[in-house]
């Protein structure tokens, strides 16, 4: 009797427990159903226009993701291997892209950098010693392109940089990297 009856105790704190995570899981459900989804919102058509157009005045060296609200530098064309000095062509397509970025239009949106690479490892001495890895390259990249944008007018208060080095690819990297790895995006958030 004494045992049937630690039982019948050990079983009824079960199934309050088990009400009590039924009734947490239903309030779970409610409220994931109540969140409103994440949406992107396009930018405004005006800015849209105006990156677009700058996107096909620099075929190759730059594309536009209008989903994305974003541009895309190819590190090739905008830097020399290793480097972290930009191309003429890349700060002339800068100063182009300020211009956009400094429009009514661009105003209330902040610039994200972010700066990428493939896989394959800095390797040059002077370069290790200087940025370290590719994670170090990539972001000092970003810093390059932001310093641009902020001498051609863009304030610093609408800036930030991040470096992914290796760790966001596009597509993947074969033995010698993957050249589309190797790139800026520059996002109007």
């Amino acid at each position: 009797p004494r045992r049937s009856s630690e039982l019948q105790s050990q079983l009824a704190t079960a199934q309050a427990e088990r009400d009590r995570l039924a009734a947490a899981l239903a309030d779970a459900e409610a409220a994931l159903r109540n969140i409103t989804p994440v949406t992107l919102t396009r930018l405004p058509q005006a800015l849209d226009s105006q990156l677009r157009r700058l996107a096909q005045q620099n075929p190759g060296l730059m594309e536009y993701d209008a989903d994305r609200g974003m541009i895309r530098l190819r590190s090739d064309l905008t830097f020399a291997l290793g480097s972290t000095e930009l191309s003429d062509s890349a700060q002339a397509s800068l100063r182009q892209l300020a211009g956009v970025q400094q429009s009514s239009a661009a105003s209330p949106y902040g610039v994200r950098i972010a700066g990428h690479t493939d896989n394959v490892p800095v390797r040059n001495a002077a370069n290790v010693q200087r940025f370290g890895d590719n994670w170090g390259l990539s972001a000092f990249r970003a810093i390059s392109v932001m310093k641009a944008l902020h001498s051609a007018g863009i304030s610093p208060q609408r800036t930030h940089i991040a470096g992914y080095g290796e760790f966001s690819p596009i597509v993947a990297n074969g033995t010698q990297g993957a050249r589309e790895n190797r790139r800026v995006d520059i996002f109007l958030v």
